[in-house]
C-alpha cells in the first residue's frame, strides 16, 4: 500500500499542472493575421490567430507525435494495466470461513460484477 504524503501529493499537482502548461507552449509563438470578406452586402473582417509550427522544419510531426503519446497513448497504457491489475486481484480466490460462506458468496457475486464492468468499460472505449 503506498501512503501519500502532504509533500508528494503537492509534487503531483504540480506536475498535473506543469504538463499541460509545457504541452501547450508552442501555441504562445503564433502569428495574427486579418482575414476578410467583401460582398455585394459589405465587408466582413476578423483577427485570425495561426501556429507558426512551420517555421521549424519537422517540428508539427514530432509535436504531434509528442502530444499523441502523452495525451493519449500513455493515459491509455495506464488504464489498461490498472483494469488487469484489478482484475488478476479480484480474480483471485478470497480465504473464507465455514460459517463465513453467504458472505464469501456475495463477494465472488460482486467480484464478477466488478470484472464484468471493467470488461464492458474497456471494450467500449477500444471501440470509441
Amino acid at each position: 500500500m503506498v501512503v501519500h504524503s502532504k509533500s508528494r501529493m503537492r509534487k503531483l499537482i504540480a506536475v498535473t499542472w506543469l504538463v499541460p502548461l509545457v504541452l501547450a507552449s508552442p501555441y504562445l509563438y503564433c502569428r495574427s493575421y486579418t482575414f476578410t470578406i467583401h460582398s455585394r452586402f459589405g465587408v466582413a473582417s476578423r483577427q485570425i490567430c495561426a501556429d507558426r509550427f512551420d517555421d521549424f522544419g519537422h517540428f508539427r510531426r514530432g509535436f504531434f507525435l509528442l502530444l499523441f503519446v502523452v495525451v493519449y497513448l500513455v493515459p491509455m497504457i495506464l488504464i489498461g494495466v490498472t483494469c488487469v491489475r484489478i482484475a488478476v486481484t479480484l480474480h483471485r480466490p478470497s480465504a473464507t470461513h465455514a460459517n463465513a460462506a453467504p458472505i464469501a458468496q456475495q463477494r465472488e457475486k460482486n467480484k464478477r460484477k466488478v470484472i464484468n464492468s471493467l470488461i464492458a468499460t474497456g471494450s467500449s472505449s477500444q471501440s470509441n
